[in-house]
């Protein structure tokens, strides 16, 4: 991936594609699957009056074509049209403005402050879009009830998954189980009564690389901390593909200024963005949210 170069006036085309990337190792939701990511979100509404933090915005989405008809012999389809739907979301703003000294501009021996300034707003904008859909994800409806007191387990996973019915085996399937470490050290402590792990490795190359994630109960396993935790409460969150949004400005907005007296350099970069959870997977037929929690118990 390509950074910024102090060549570069305005971080435009680096950042679209950075973006974009992926640092996933220590996120939960950006760049998983789960949520749809989009570029181009607009700066100004319908009435060409400016979005700012707080603003509700309309999220895009394909609505359902229904069912296949069934036509008797010389009968005809009647055509229906492909629609498309919204739902409303909440427009943020979100920055970093950092000051570069003469000295750091001269320690060349580290690398081009410019580049890592780049490398830490892409880094920092990833992570805040992936805050933004774990405080979206949490909003979901279908929670699964335990009791307090007991910790993670097989039983756990599949009762909480039964909350979305027939709906958990269409094309959107679970795209994710996400818990935080704690509730993975229980899970890979697990054994059947033949003593053999439950929890299941992924695959490495021959670097020492993962290839795939690691499962449990059939599920693919993330793990981040960024979940929340409360006197030993773990919360986990069981995730379908495109059951989420994540839309941002495809060029994100720079300013540059420099202080003749001082000798130093300003430069501050601005992300807008917008989390949404969807009433139903994109792309599915069904009629659930794509997102179910559950809460165990954890030391």
């Amino acid at each position: 991936m390509a950074l910024i170069s102090r060549d570069s006036n305005l971080y435009t085309d680096v950042l679209r594609d950075a973006i974009k990337g992926a640092w996933s190792g220590r996120k939960a939701l950006y760049g998983s699957g789960v949520a749809v990511l989009m570029s181009g979100l607009p700066t100004v509404d319908g009435n060409g009056d400016s979005l700012k933090t707080g603003s509700t915005v309309r999220i895009p989405y394909w609505g359902s074509m229904g069912e296949l008809d069934d036509v008797a012999e010389g009968g005809a389809l009647i055509p229906r049209g492909l629609s498309s739907s919204t739902e409303t979301a909440t427009y943020t703003q979100s920055g970093m403005a950092a000051e570069m000294t003469r000295w750091s501009r001269q320690a060349s021996m580290v690398g081009d402050p410019h580049d890592e300034v780049a490398r830490q707003f892409v880094e920092a904008s990833a992570r805040r879009i992936d805050a933004g859909l774990i405080t979206e994800a949490l909003t979901t409806s279908l929670s699964y009830t335990t009791d307090a007191a007991v910790s993670i387990t097989e039983d756990t996973v599949v009762n909480a998954s039964e909350l979305w019915e027939d709906e958990l085996d269409d094309d959107n399937g679970v795209a994710l189980l996400i818990v935080r470490s704690e509730t993975r050290k229980a899970m890979r402590l697990l054994k059947d009564s033949t003593g053999r792990a439950l929890y299941m490795n992924g695959e490495v190359d021959g670097g020492g690389m993962k290839k795939t994630l690691d499962r449990f109960a059939g599920y693919p396993v993330l793990c981040s901390n960024r979940l929340t935790r409360a006197s030993g409460v773990n919360t986990s969150l069981l995730c379908r593909r495109g059951a989420m949004a994540a839309w941002y400005n495809e060029d994100p907005i720079g300013d540059i200024e420099k202080d003749i007296l001082a000798r130093t350099e300003i430069t501050a970069l601005w992300l807008d963005h917008v989390e949404h959870l969807y009433l139903r997977p994109q792309g599915g037929t069904g009629t659930k949210e794509g997102v179910i929690k559950f809460t165990t118990t954890q030391s």
